[in-house]
């Protein structure tokens, strides 16, 4: 996982069913509707652009977020699903290095999610972050306190010594572990359960704080006793005026 271990829409298939021919029965290849291809979420799609691209801002749209997070957190899953499962001994290569680089449609996601909160929120935004931010944390911590994957990076840990790491390598193996750590990984199963109800509560009552707080920051306040002003600089006083005025 990259910046939020982070870790978003399991991918949709078309099936399509063909019809055997008989012999009183044919159909052409030339006949068979050619099934449309499935577009591609901006949210998750790869950058485009060189330097690694840049995000599609143009396409930005609120009613993809549900999408693009189920679609990142089914890939994210899957990633760290393989990890855990890997009959291999535990190695830097085929834990941390995959983690690191695990969870990219749910990275792109939150990149365009975080300006979208941000800078153009609204009241739909707003719905969408009381019913998604309990659900990702919800989901982060399923992947964070799973036993079995933090067991392949205690490995790497216990045998970091023997393992001929550079300094770097040995830094990321040990940040890691304490981190798998501090957020519950050594919990028994009934405290990782009351760990992800207290965090998902509180994902949700952060969202409900976000938006009273951009709430009251809409809210203009009027000063027309210039005492009250006292202390400060004439320049800044005279653009608090000149942009009551702009406002009307």
């Amino acid at each position: 996982m990259r910046s939020t271990l982070i870790l978003l829409l399991a991918s949709t298939a078309i099936i399509t069913a063909c019809t055997p021919t008989t012999s009183s029965e044919t159909m052409t290849a030339s006949a068979v509707p050619a099934a449309a291809p499935i577009a591609a979420n901006p949210l998750t799609a790869p950058y485009a652009g060189p330097f690694g691209g840049v995000p599609a801002w143009d396409r930005m749209d609120v009613e993809l977020f549900p999408a693009a997070f189920e679609e990142g957190m089914a890939e994210l899953r899957a990633e760290a699903a393989a990890v855990r499962d890997n009959p291999a001994p535990a190695t830097f290569e085929n834990v941390h290095l995959v983690m690191m680089n695990a969870g990219a449609k749910l990275d792109r996601t939150y990149s365009y999610w975080g300006v979208q909160t941000s800078n153009q929120s609204t009241p739909r935004v707003q719905e969408l972050e009381a019913e998604w931010e309990p659900k990702l944390s919800a989901f982060f911590d399923e992947i964070r306190l799973d036993d079995r994957l933090f067991q392949r990076y205690k490995a790497v840990y216990d045998n970091r010594a023997a393992m001929n790491l550079n300094p770097q390598q040995l830094r990321i193996v040990e940040r890691a572990y304490e981190d798998y750590v501090r957020n519950g990984a050594n919990l028994n199963a009934t405290q990782k359960a009351q760990l992800t109800a207290i965090n998902t509560e509180l994902a949700g009552k952060f969202a409900e704080f976000g938006v009273k707080l951009l709430a009251d920051e809409q809210t203009f306040i009027f000063i027309t006793d210039e005492t009250r002003l006292a202390g400060l600089a004439p320049d800044f006083k005279a653009s608090l005026a000149a942009a009551a005025a702009a406002a009307g």
